[in-house]
């Protein structure tokens, strides 16, 4: 008597169980991708943070640290000097995705920076910033590689607008303050706007300008000027992406305006020279310049292109 047997199902289950797991796994794999970035952020974070923070005496905090392949990159860092007190904060936010720059491409579209820094220098002449960055450990590798020579090279494709929103720098200084018997021992530059804009082989436009802010200390600034500063710097690299420093030839024209000074200057630094290019003007209210600043009369009458409202006896 014949018996009939049904055909296996086995292979069949396996290869839909095998199909199923593949599409799971591709599914997972885009996923990875495309939220690696966001995935990356955090979990860099501490470990760039240990990085720097072995290496100087201040701390550094990366405070954000935002990637995406197609939109905008975020990065927030903030540094304090040793004692704790907070030297800078600054904001980065790059316009171009990641995968652009994966696939090659350096063109970096528009980097835009922000927040503040305050500088103070002390009696012996140090800085807060110098003491922040100083190394934690006296270096001990050995003596790098002479160099060789060779100019260097940045990628053909290398463009980058790099726009400065509402950047502000105080600056304190014991000295100037002691120079200028207390009347001016802070200066505060901002909040500056601007632009810097620079592509491999063609000139590169900076733009400055912004408020200045004087006082006896961080605590009495008050407006009382500006500046204004327009620069070209042309042969700054070749077309091939090489840096040429000897042939570099930057243009600059600069306005600035503080208590008892304003000056106009148009000037050009090429082959190791700085040289005027128009008229400069500079004017000055010696008597109150002198009276901020004692004996500072004399100095100034003696320089070429400088008018003086009055030149007091001192």
């Amino acid at each position: 008597m014949g018996q009939t047997h049904a055909p296996p199902k086995a292979p069949r289950s396996i290869r839909r169980r095998l199909v199923r797991i593949a599409i799971g796994c591709a599914v997972l794999g885009v996923v990875v991708v495309a939220l690696g970035p966001m995935l990356a952020g955090p979990i860099a974070r501490p470990f760039v943070e240990a990085s720097v923070n072995d290496r100087i005496k201040g701390h550094a905090t990366l405070d954000s640290l935002r990637l995406s392949w197609f939109g905008e990159q975020r990065v927030g860092l903030t540094l304090d000097d040793p004692e704790g007190s907070r030297v800078a904060a600054v904001s980065v936010r790059v316009d171009r995705g990641l995968l652009g720059v994966a696939l090659g491409s350096r063109r970096l579209g528009m980097v835009v920076v922000g927040g503040s820094a305050t500088i103070i220098r002390d009696a012996e002449g140090k800085t807060n910033l110098e003491r922040a960055i100083e190394a934690q450990f006296p270096s001990t590798s050995t003596p790098s590689t002479p160099s060789t020579g060779e100019p260097a090279t940045l990628p053909k494709s290398l463009a980058v607008s790099i726009v400065l929103d509402g950047f502000e720098v105080v600056y304190q200084d014991a000295a100037l303050a002691a120079q200028t018997d207390g009347k001016i021992g802070a200066v505060r530059l901002g909040p500056l706007t601007g632009s810097a804009d620079f592509a491999v082989g063609s000139p590169m436009r900076v733009a400055v300008q912004g408020p200045i802010a004087t006082g006896g200390d961080f605590n009495s600034l008050a407006e009382s000027g500006e500046v204004n500063l327009h620069g070209l710097l042309t042969d700054l690299t070749d077309a091939a992406g090489t840096l040429t420093p000897d042939m570099l030839r930057a243009d600059v024209t600069l306005l600035l305006r503080v208590p008892s000074l304003e000056a106009v200057l148009h000037a050009a630094w090429t082959d190791g020279e700085l040289m005027r290019t128009n008229e400069t003007r500079v004017t000055v209210d010696i008597t109150a310049l002198a009276d901020i600043v004692p004996k500072v009369a004399e100095a100034f009458a003696a320089q070429p292109g400088v008018r003086l409202t009055q030149l007091p006896t001192v």
